[in-house]
């Protein structure tokens, strides 16, 4: 009965239409294809809920959080007022912003500024003229401390308060300046987009730079009075020239007439210079025998690789380099100006369209420059490969076998045993050098000679590659060494000996020579007795006690002093000159033991400092004296705990607890 009743349902099913299950598959799909942008849209709908409630879980808090406040919560105080985290990362945006801006002018306008009262207004208008120098540790590191940025803020609300708020005038008139100096407006315009991106929030960043250096330099003078005398000392220093005539007498050109010393006088020069190395002893003698080396060495000339190199000077490389390296290397110079032209000119200089060689003159020239790089390249990829084969080798082998058929790798050996010196006066070889360090100096630095803590290499083993001018790559290894010692007798070192008992010789007539030309010149002058006695005399250009170097980097001046004739840069002889004075004493003698040279100097003529000049110095100079003569007072100023004592500028306890510095902001809500 049941089985019939079975039968009987299936009989059902299967009149009603419906088959066996494996006749419903295709009427299922048929369904499916009737209904398909219904289920299309609704699979679209379903995939867009999913991303949307994705998106919104992650962002719905901080939605929330911003809306609520909590995105931008308070991270310090101000004589009580609560400063938020969006207005300490906007100040410190701004500041570092305006002082990137003030170097990357400085560094970009200086190459072109000639002139010392151009110079001198370029530094003001960039460095002069912005806090970055004092406070660019802070603001322009990756990771400024933000107790110090609430404590230069505190002092921005300060000077504020006191009206000392830069406006949009003083901006414009800023860059006005920069441009009569030098800067177009597409430099402007790159500086912009490089440092801030917007042009609005750029010129704010500037209102807000000058005005805290306005303020600080109002601090700075205030509390400066007392130097002031100083601050004209150290402009003199700088801007009061001098014109001298002088005549140099050297030992060398005494020594032919040096008479020939005794067996005596060179036994007594050798016991007291022996223990000495060269230069070290008793008025720069010295007969110690100097660390030596004996050496050897491979060579790969970048001539071998000329041909392979060619591929990397094509037209478009060529073209590639001009437009890189033009300015300054193929700059056109203007003719220098006359003696006392600038006499009369502005301080700034009013800017001038650069002119540059053109492409089609300097072709051959670049694609020299490219072939002789990549030769050198190659040459030294060549050797390198041969160096880590060598190195890998428990024994160390003959060098000779690397050196090919081809001439691409030479082998060379130094029979002598060679001093540093000597060694460096080598051709080629002696010159060569790596990250800094000649191979004369590295051939010297063994475990057996200067022991194993400062050891760079032991005997036998072979260098690391050195380059020479020529783009030559160089591996070398000493074969053996010496330690400076004694010499056994008189007779190792005599030509030496009798060389510098003669020199001596010839350096005390020299002496001799120059008092008495001092003498002659008293009444004829030095041109008119120099020329009697057959010894040359040079005039000098107007040059300071001190030539200063402005660095970009903190808007700091370094002094060198300036290059005379014959005798180059010498502080002691600038000195003197400046002892000298065209009313009074004109002449005097300086002797040069160290260089064994006597110099005879005659004043031609005297200018005192300029102040015009100095108004435009005078911020810089402040900068730099006040904080050298009124440290204890400047402290009080500008140290930071006592400008957070003062202003009651203090990080919340949260803040505190996370203080880390802060990464520079691209967006004023940044998170300290």
């Amino acid at each position: 009965m049941h089985f019939r009743a079975s039968v009987s349902s299936l009989l059902a099913f299967r009149a009603a239409g419906f088959g066996p299950v494996e006749r419903t598959g295709p009427m299922q799909l048929a369904f499916f294809r009737r209904h398909r942008r219904f289920f299309m849209v609704l699979m679209v709908l379903a995939v867009a809920s999913m991303v949307l409630w994705s998106i919104g879980s992650k962002v719905w808090p901080t939605l929330m959080a911003w809306v609520s406040g909590e995105g931008n919560p308070e991270v310090g105080t101000i004589a009580g007022a609560p400063v938020r985290q969006r207005e300490l990362a906007t100040f410190y945006r701004q500041i570092r912003v305006a002082g990137r801006a003030a170097r990357t002018l400085l560094y970009k306008l200086a190459p072109s500024v000639k002139t010392p009262e151009a110079q001198a207004d370029l530094s003001f208008q960039t460095a002069g003229r912005s806090i970055w120098p004092m406070v660019g540790d802070e603001f322009l590191n990756e990771k400024p401390s933000g107790s110090d940025v609430l404590t230069w803020m505190a002092l921005y609300g300060e000077a504020r308060q006191w009206g000392f708020d830069a406006s949009g005038l003083e901006v414009e008139a800023r860059l006005e300046a920069l441009h009569k100096l030098g800067l177009t407006a597409k430099d402007l315009k790159q500086t912009i987009a490089q440092e801030a991106g917007d042009r609005d929030f750029f010129y704010g960043a500037l209102r807000v730079d000058m005005t805290l250096r306005a303020y600080v330099d109002w601090l700075m003078e205030t509390t400066a009075v007392a130097v002031q005398p100083e601050l004209r000392r150290r402009f003199a220093r700088i801007d009061e020239k001098m014109k001298i005539r002088l005549a140099v007498l050297k030992a060398e050109d005494f020594r032919d007439k040096a008479p020939e010393p005794s067996e005596e006088d060179l036994q007594k020069q050798f016991d007291a210079c022996k223990q000495h190395l060269p230069g070290q002893g008793p008025k720069g003698f010295g007969y110690r025998i100097p660390d030596r080396v004996r050496i050897e060495y491979l060579v790969a000339d970048p001539k071998a690789f000329e041909k392979d190199a060619e591929a990397r000077a094509a037209d478009e490389d060529v073209k590639a380099y001009y437009e890189a390296h033009k300015d300054p290397d193929y700059l056109v110079k203007e003719e220098p100006k006359k003696e006392g032209a600038d006499e009369a000119a502005p301080l700034a200089d009013a800017p001038k369209e650069k002119k540059f060689r053109p492409l089609e003159e300097v072709r051959d020239e670049i694609r020299k420059i490219l072939l002789d790089g990549e030769a050198g390249r190659l040459a030294r990829e060549k050797l390198q490969a041969d160096v880590s084969e060598v190195r890998s080798m428990r024994a160390a082998p003959d060098l000779r076998i690397w050196a090919d058929g081809a001439m691409v790798v030479q082998y060379r050996a130094v029979p002598e045993m060679l001093t540093g010196e000597q060694l460096a006066a080598l051709e080629g070889v002696g010159g060569a050098a790596r990250e800094n360090r000649g191979l004369a100096e590295q051939a010297l630095a063994l475990a057996e000679l200067v022991g194993p803590e400062r050891a760079q290499m032991a005997v036998g083993e072979l260098s690391e590659v050195f380059t020479d001018a020529d783009g030559r790559a160089y591996a070398f290894r000493v074969t053996r060494c010496e330690a400076n010692h004694e010499p056994a007798s008189l007779d190792e070192v005599r030509d030496k000996v009798i060389a510098d008992v003669r020199l001596e010789a010839a350096f005390e007539s020299a002496v001799a020579a120059g008092r008495a030309l001092l003498e002659a010149a008293a009444e004829p002058g030095l041109e008119a007795a120099a020329k009697k006695a057959g010894v040359a005399v040079e005039e000098s250009d107007w040059f300071p006690r001190e030539r200063m170097v402005p660095v970009a980097r903190m808007g700091r001046w370094f002094a060198f002093p300036p290059s005379l004739p014959v005798i180059g840069p010498n502080r002691l002889v600038v000195a003197e000159c400046f002892r000298l004075d065209p009313k009074g004493q004109r002449r005097t003698l300086i002797t040069l033991a160290r260089e064994r040279q006597i110099v005879v100097i005659e004043v031609v003529d005297r200018k005192a400092p300029r102040e015009a000049a100095y108004e435009l110095m005078r911020p810089l100079l402040v900068d730099e004296v006040s904080r050298e003569l009124a440290g204890s007072v400047h402290e009080d100023v500008f140290d930071r705990e006592a400008i957070r004592r003062r202003l009651r500028a203090m990080l919340t306890p949260a803040q505190e607890a996370r203080e880390g510095g802060v990464q520079p902001a691209a967006e004023p809500d940044e998170e300290f």
